[in-house]
Order: C-alpha cells, then sequence, then structure tokens
C-alpha cells in the first residue's frame, strides 16, 4: 500500500475522497471530490458509492452499496484500496508505536537545538530525517527553482549522486515534492503512473521514497531526501504528520539561527553519520529541478 490509513470504529462513518476534508483524502485524479462512505451498522461495514465519476469496485465488480468483509480490496477509480478489520491488540501496539515515533521526534529536535555550528546542524538534521521515515539513505538540498539547488548533506550516499546519472534514486518525488510544497511519501512506487516506469526506482529496487518541503512563511527552504530499498515498507498516516511537524520545527530553528537566508548560498556538502556527526565537507553539487 501507498499509506496505511487507521479509521474509528466507533465514528461510524468515513468519507474517502479527493477533498481535504474527507476523512481519508486521496490525492489521486481518478478520484471524486466525495467518492465514498464507509460505514458501520449492527450488521457489520458497508461502502456506498456517493455519486462518483469513475465508480467503486469490490472484488472488481461495480457496487453501489457493499459490505465489506476483513481483507476485502476495493478500488476508487484507478486507486485500489484494502479493508482490515483491527483487533484491540493491533490498536495497542500502533498507540506503543506512535508514543516511541513521538519520543524520538523529539530527541533529534533536542539535538538539532543544541548543535553547535551549521555542520553540525546539517548532519543532525539530514540523520534525524532518515531515521524519522526509517529509510536507509537520503540527502538534504538547499535551495529553490530561481537560483538551483545544492546538495547541502547527504547520508549514506556520496553528495555528486544527486541529480546525476549514476543517481539509483527517485528525483521525480523531489519534483513533485517542489511542485505541490507538500511532503510526500510512497511506500510501493511500482503502484504510481508517476514513479513506476522511471529507470532509476527499478534499477535500485526502490520500496519506500519521502520528500519534504522545507518551508519558511511560504518560502522554500530546500528539500529533504530518504529512500529505502527494504521490502514491506508502509508509511502510515502517522509518519507523515511526525515527519511534516518535524520539518517544520526545522525550518523554524533554521530561521532562529539565522541560517534561511543563507541556504540558497551553501557551497559545502556534509556527509553525516549514523549519529548524526559531520564527517567529512565536500564541495556541494548543484543542480536544477525542472517542474
Amino acid at each position: 500500500p501507498a499509506l496505511l490509513r487507521v479509521l474509528d470504529g466507533n465514528a461510524g462513518e468515513a468519507t474517502l475522497g479527493r477533498d481535504r476534508g474527507n476523512s481519508v483524502a486521496i490525492s489521486h485524479l481518478s478520484v471524486s471530490r466525495r467518492h465514498a462512505a464507509i460505514r458501520r451498522d449492527g450488521s457489520g461495514w458497508w461502502i456506498e458509492d456517493l455519486g462518483s465519476t469513475n465508480c467503486v469496485r469490490v472484488g472488481g465488480h461495480t457496487v453501489t452499496w457493499q459490505r465489506l468483509k476483513h481483507g476485502d480490496w476495493f478500488s476508487l477509480g484507478d486507486v485500489f484500496c484494502e479493508f482490515r478489520l483491527a483487533s484491540d491488540a493491533d490498536l495497542q501496539t500502533l498507540l506503543e508505536r506512535a508514543q516511541q515515533r513521538r519520543q524520538a521526534s523529539g530527541a533529534w529536535l533536542g539535538r538539532l537545538e543544541q548543535a553547535p555550528d551549521r555542520d553540525a546542524l546539517m548532519a543532525n538534521l539530514m540523520t534525524s530525517i532518515v531515521h524519522l521515515a526509517e529509510c536507509r539513505r537520503g540527502f538534504l538540498l538547499t535551495g529553490n527553482l530561481d537560483r538551483g539547488f545544492a546538495t547541502a548533506a547527504c547520508f549514506n550516499m556520496q553528495p555528486n549522486e544527486p541529480g546525476s546519472r549514476q543517481f539509483t534514486g527517485s528525483t521525480a518525488v523531489i519534483v513533485r515534492a517542489v511542485h505541490t510544497l507538500a511532503p510526500v511519501l510512497v511506500s510501493d512506487p511500482s503502484a504510481l503512473d508517476w514513479a513506476r516506469g522511471r529507470p532509476s526506482v527499478v534499477a535500485g529496487g526502490l520500496r519506500a521514497l519521502v520528500a519534504l518541503p522545507i518551508m519558511r512563511h511560504e518560502t522554500l527552504l530546500g528539500v529533504a531526501y530518504a529512500d529505502s530499498d527494504e521490502p514491506g515498507k508502509v508509511f502510515t498516516e502517522l509518519d507523515q504528520e511526525i515527519l511534516a511537524a518535524f520539518t517544520e520545527q526545522a525550518a523554524l530553528l533554521l530561521a532562529a539561527r539565522g541560517l534561511d537566508e543563507s541556504l540558497t548560498q551553501i557551497d559545502s556538502c556534509i556527509e553525516a553519520d549514523a549519529d548524526g556527526q559531520a564527517l567529512l565537507s565536500m564541495t556541494a553539487v548543484r543542480w536544477k529541478v525542472q517542474v
């Protein structure tokens, strides 16, 4: 799945559609603004088509009102979803994981606040995002569309790799983040039209992609990228919430240090280790993002 959503069974109803006001917002052109509703009554769970353009299918069959069982697959337009019932134990595990993730985010923010200089701050920022996204490697681009971007920090990869022909990551996910100015989290690139055919994604065997725009007062300061080839990686709504909040706080910290204005002029790249330490400083590689 591209994203895991947990719905409150006591709420009685959840709407799904392209509008952000839905219980589950799905950003895909084949999905109507209010596409479907999932409802619960005394006999179980049901899905209803709310007059969508591209219909609702359950098990491949078009439906207007259909009961859902644990493990059923349904589609809204071209978006496929799996319906699963969570036990109390499952929910407890999710709650415990949420607490652990928030604690980890707070700990990394504390390290950013204590960083003695810009190099240490960039290294900690890069490592923290890779860890919080539970990915294997990543890099931090600073800059904007007018000036171009530069690799300010990297983790488990070389600073000259992003933007080069040797890059085994996804430039498309970065372009998407720059274009939408919103976090992009992808758990299964092969399921998305804009990612599945990319040679770099195929060559790298990528299973998870993250691109996080770093914003200050609606101004783009840079983009953090991370990816992983670990099978079975699934991003949840919690992951999206934590990573978005973390980058927002990081941008505030950069501004407080007076570094937000200078990010577009960075000419060196910091290699960060797993502890957030700055190992080497190399010449930053500049490149353009075509939007």
